[in-house]
């Protein structure tokens, strides 16, 4: 087998001893790109990644990361995409949207992209409008915001659009500023099948590191878990890799918490929660103010 030392590191197979029939991978080919990942000295380190998305100072989501937002059915993840996308267009802040108080700034208009693998069409045009009128407060389309409804394509075939979308976005938009995927587990044929979620999820981080963004996964729970549990091997294994998951939890008052667990770089506690509930005169979830105490002490005593 020959192979081209330019390639990048995820052009290198794997050596599956039990494979027949197939070469390993040459020592010095693996070699030769292990001491690119090398420290070699204390004067030249690596320049931060830029923080992609935050709350109140809190860095959620830097570049070449992934991000998890999880929940119930029905909790109110949807909500919490439309924010985060409202944000990286321009809402919120002096556009007089409201975004749950999320920043994500693209000054430079990179590519905003959105794959909604749930909905029917007319609920996902729905969604995006509200998100670019109410929320980001534009009154048009943003060309740097690509949106599909991804759910007519093949399970098969939705990996490989995501990849060719994200590499024409970049093209047209200069780059990728953030990608978000609602839900994760519909570009995945198994997600109890461990080789196949940790090829997922490595794909995931590559294309995050390779397009310099940050990519936001929406996951379900798994029904009644008390320990906030996500789907199978694929909700483990992006547990373990990503740079925070983003919880939210709806009350029976219909307020909505939401927080960080497992953060890497940040600490957000279920007692820092943010609150949003659906008004209904907007027409959308907007950012609630702290529940009353008593609630409050219910929740998270």
């Amino acid at each position: 087998m020959k192979i081209n030392l330019a390639t990048t590191w995820k052009d290198v197979p794997r050596f599956d001893p039990t494979a027949q029939g197939e070469d390993p991978v040459p020592a010095h080919t693996v070699l030769e790109k292990l001491d690119r990942c090398r420290v070699t000295s204390l004067d030249d380190p690596p320049p931060r990644p830029p923080i992609i998305l935050s709350y109140n100072g809190k860095a959620l989501g830097e570049a070449g990361n992934i991000v998890v937002v999880q929940g119930q059915a029905k909790a109110g993840k949807s909500a919490l995409v439309s924010a985060i996308i409202g944000a990286a267009i321009g809402g919120g802040g002096d556009h007089g949207g409201d975004c749950l108080k999320l920043v994500s700034p693209n000054p430079n208009r990179k590519a905003v992209l959105h794959f909604d693998t749930e909905q029917s069409r007319y609920h996902h045009f729905d969604g995006v409008a509200i998100t670019v009128k109410k929320r980001a407060k534009h009154e048009a389309l943003p060309p740097h915001l690509r949106s599909y409804s991804i759910l007519r394509l093949d399970v098969k075939h939705r990996r490989a659009a995501i990849r060719a979308e994200m590499e024409r976005a970049a093209v047209e938009n200069n780059g990728i500023h953030i990608v978000v995927i609602d839900g994760v587990a519909d570009i995945s044929t198994d997600t109890n099948e461990l080789r196949e979620s940790i090829d997922l999820v490595e794909e995931l981080q590559q294309l995050a590191e390779q397009y310099s963004c940050v990519i936001v996964v929406v996951l379900h729970e798994n029904p009644g878990s008390e320990t906030n549990k996500t789907r199978g091997h694929l909700g483990s294994q992006l547990e373990r890799k990503t740079q925070i998951s983003i919880i939210v939890d709806k009350g029976a008052d219909e307020i909505v918490a939401m927080y960080g667990r497992l953060p890497r770089t940040c600490s957000w506690p279920k007692k820092e929660a943010a609150y949003f509930k659906y008004d209904l005169a907007a027409g959308m979830h907007v950012t609630a103010e702290d529940p009353t105490d008593t609630r409050r002490g219910r929740l998270f005593h």
